[in-house]
């Protein structure tokens, strides 16, 4: 049976947005754009779901619910043309869309209480780690130990200063292939040059999406890789070597690396963390 009360309160509903004195066409494009916007919220969630089972979307419900945790900070909305660049043609692999070969994280400023930085990320997934070996569960570490940035002799900032806001990453599974074997300016002219709609991402981003896609869903990205990331070394005042830019990846059975190395380097294993760049 029909809710015909139901109906008509939608129709005064659709109604109310639409201004008097409007066109016909103008009304009708008014009255459609709602259920228009429904439509593409459900495709979205669709989408993520499929992510999700596949390893290659975690959102902020799938954090607070598998750490369980009561706060992840201010939560930033999805960008709203999430789903208009999920369905778009991939660069990485031509003829697929982006939601078949790109992951999709949420980065968030807080874990709970522990602020989330560079350090207090690897604290917390160790936390987790001897929590989940202590009940006899398969697990494996997280971080491998090999962080530049423990290096007491060069004391690098970055790793300890917390994000203004949560972020939503996008970025190949990978690497991409034609960004390795290449130094730092070459591949940013590459990135300017064919990937215009992604930028290089910070080493806090890809290393919190390398730790909580592989918390929450159990996959581990950037398996044969380093991507090298926007984040320069901070000098120290002795023995420093300036200019070094951070990298991290490699993520086997020990865990992630996090190094850096100079501009001029060229390595088959490295190549640019591309960030998509959300411009809403």
């Amino acid at each position: 049976m029909t809710d015909w009360a139901a109906k008509i309160k939608q129709a005064q509903a659709a109604v109310a947005h639409v201004p008097e004195g409007t066109s016909l066409a103008e009304a009708l494009k008014l009255l459609k754009a709602p259920s228009q916007g429904l439509q593409v919220e459900r495709k979205l969630a669709e989408i993520l779901t499929e992510m999700h089972a596949e390893g290659r979307y975690v959102g902020p419900e799938h954090i607070t619910e598998r750490y369980n945790l009561n706060s992840l900070g201010v939560i930033t909305p999805p960008p709203k043309s999430l789903y208009e660049v999920l369905m778009g043609d991939s660069l990485i692999n031509l003829g697929t869309p982006r939601y078949k070969d790109h992951v999709v994280s949420y980065v968030p400023v807080c874990l709970g209480t522990v602020e989330n930085t560079v350090r207090n990320l690897k604290a917390f997934t160790q936390q987790d780690f001897e929590i989940r070996k202590a009940r006899n569960q398969q697990v494996k570490p997280v971080f491998s130990g090999q962080d530049c940035y423990e290096n007491t002799a060069k004391p690098e900032r970055w790793a300890s200063a917390p994000l203004l806001r949560g972020v939503w990453v996008l970025t190949p599974v990978s690497v991409p292939e034609d960004t390795t074997s290449s130094n730092y300016t070459n591949q940013q002219t590459l990135i300017e040059n064919k990937y215009q709609d992604y930028i290089r991402g910070s080493a806090h981003e890809l290393i919190s999406h390398l730790a909580l896609t592989e918390g929450v869903v159990g996959v581990r990205h950037y398996l044969n890789c380093y991507g090298w990331t926007s984040t320069a070394t901070e000098p120290a005042p002795v023995g420093a070597f300036p200019g070094r830019f951070v990298f991290a990846g490699y993520f086997d059975d020990v865990g992630f690396e996090v190094g850096n190395n100079l501009p001029g380097l060229s390595n088959g294993a490295l190549g640019a963390f591309l960030r998509w760049n959300f411009r809403d």
